[in-house]
């Protein structure tokens, strides 16, 4: 999944979690206003470092060999190995190169409808950017207090606080010159604002807003926070008793009735404008009499925020794979093997079980980056194993054995001496049938041209006996033995009667080399 699709996932998280806690600290008072405020902050900046994080997570191992033993207990359990989770994944995607023409418009659509509501985001914050320097430069100081300067206007109504290149403003309107206590008031709280860092966010908020302007959620959140960043401008300044909550609450008043003819606040600004309609003033006047005290225990504090960044993570996560896998259809599967079956020596069927294995090979990031890196390691071994295929006279589509015996890699055999080699996976016994040296330091299992020769030799060989390559490469991973059995015991010679009979010792072998031969003759699969 991109870093953007999913940072988007984790605004909308992020946004339901915030929105949750706010609830319930309204019902319950478990945390001070401070206290939720930093909450936000961290959980806005865990959901994009999450999304930054999970984006590069390393990818998951998709495939460890396992080779057949003398006896055929194990065989092809590698493939089984495949999939990181042993099961396909539902996914909401698919394959690229057979989606819809129609969909591909709509997708198109909306990333273009998602660009322009960015660009008309950029050009609204532009312009109140522009409007704020105006402002700033058509204002009077009248006062500093360390890095802040406190400046007056007259084209203003409301008071606002602001943050740029490494200067502090707080700006209030001429119109409170003949009410000290007003400025008084408006001052201590649009420093407070400074002092929490709330016109330094909403920096980092506006550009988040810049790129995923059409997410609702970044909207409703930016929202949250700034009522949150009021409640804690008014525990603060009324915790410090330089105020009385009826002096603060009539200054509010005033403000509202003035925020009532002014215009909508500036986007890069922060300040007593915010809260100020009639009902969420009411709520913010009764909060200043109640003076509820918060729980805010620690233990509190640090449980909302493991909720908040587990279920944060576990959503990401969890995103990340359905979002990253994809299902090929059983119509596309369908088209693609109608395609791949002309002039072909080995015909792929599509049933449940080849589905099942196909998905289980391209549904995920893992397994594509295999499959991939297979079929090139394939192209280098290509001008050996085409001449044996030639010369032996047998369908191409056996070069897909490798793929998932092996993914094509020439492996030295394990520990276990009851284990195969090589491209091919030889275990020792039929190594030494076919010719092939196995013993000290000599192993010509590893011989890529000695054991592509010695497997054309064993398939045609089976061919001869069952007069099918599917069967003929079926008894390559049971043995000849098991499957003569098995046709004895059902009576059929069709090698999905002998899978669905359940007589052989892996009945996901075939499935596996069917979708393998697929991907092989459609690598457009992998992209």
């Amino acid at each position: 999944m991109s870093f953007y699709l999913l940072l988007n996932l984790m605004l909308i998280s992020g946004c339901i979690f915030s929105f949750t806690l706010r609830i319930t600290n309204k019902r319950f008072t478990l945390l001070t206003a401070k206290s939720e405020l930093a909450m936000n902050h961290f959980l806005l900046a865990i959901a994009v470092a999450m999304s930054i994080g999970i984006t590069n997570l390393p990818e998951k191992t998709f495939f460890k060999p396992f080779s057949r033993s003398e006896i055929r207990q194990t065989i092809s359990r590698n493939v089984s190995q495949l999939s990181y989770a042993g099961q396909a994944r539902p996914t909401s995607e698919n394959i690229r190169i057979d989606k819809p023409r129609n969909m591909t418009h709509f997708c198109t659509i909306l990333i273009s409808l998602a660009l322009l509501i960015s660009f008309f985001y950029f050009l609204k914050l532009l312009r109140d950017y522009l409007v704020l320097n105006k402002i700033l430069k058509n204002s009077f100081l009248i006062k500093r207090i360390g890095s802040c300067r406190i400046l007056m206007n007259e084209s203003i109504r409301i008071p606002f606080s602001y943050f740029g290149f490494n200067t502090a403003y707080t700006v209030l309107p001429s119109s409170m010159q003949t009410d000290p206590d007003q400025i008084k008031i408006s001052t201590l709280h649009e420093l407070q604002h400074h002092r929490q860092g709330d016109t330094k966010l909403i920096w980092g908020i506006q550009l988040l807003k810049i790129f995923n302007a059409w997410n609702p959620a970044i909207h409703l959140w930016s929202k949250q926070i700034s009522i949150i960043q009021e409640f804690a401008c008014d525990e603060a300044l009324l915790g410090q008793k330089k105020i009385s909550w009826q002096a603060y609450a009539r200054c509010l008043f005033q403000v509202a009735q003035s925020a009532r003819s002014h215009e909508d606040a500036l986007v890069c600004a922060t300040g007593l404008i915010f809260m100020t309609e009639g009902k969420t003033l009411k709520w913010r006047i009764e909060k200043m009499k109640t003076k509820n005290k918060a729980w805010n225990a620690s233990f509190i504090r640090a449980a909302l925020v493991t909720l908040g960044v587990v279920t944060m993570s576990g959503l990401a996560l969890a995103a990340k794979d359905i979002a990253s896998s994809r299902t090929i259809t059983r119509d596309e599967a369908l088209a693609l093997a109608t395609t791949s079956n002309q002039g072909a020596g080995i015909l792929v069927t599509i049933n449940d079980s080849v589905m099942k294995e196909l998905n289980h090979f391209v549904g995920t990031p893992e397994g594509r980056k295999f499959f991939k890196e297979s079929l090139e390691r394939m192209k280098s071994h290509e001008p050996v194993i085409n001449p044996k295929i030639t010369k032996h006279n047998v369908p191409s589509e056996l070069k897909a054995i490798p793929l998932i015996e092996s993914g094509y890699q020439n492996l030295r055999q394990d520990s276990f001496s009851a284990h195969g080699a090589g491209l091919w996976m030889f275990i020792k016994s039929t190594a030494n049938n076919y010719g092939m040296k196995v013993s000290g330091n000599v192993d010509e299992r590893l011989n890529v041209e000695k054991e592509t020769d010695a497997a054309m030799r064993y398939l045609k060989k089976n061919y001869k006996l069952f007069n099918s390559w599917e069967l003929s490469t079926l008894a390559y991973n049971c043995g000849e033995s098991a499957v003569s059995k098995a046709i004895e015991k059902t009576g059929k010679k069709d090698v999905w009667s002998l899978i669905d009979s359940g007589v052989t010792n892996d009945n996901n072998y075939i499935p596996k080399l069917m979708a393998a031969i697929l991907i092989m003759k459609n690598p457009q699969l992998l992209d």
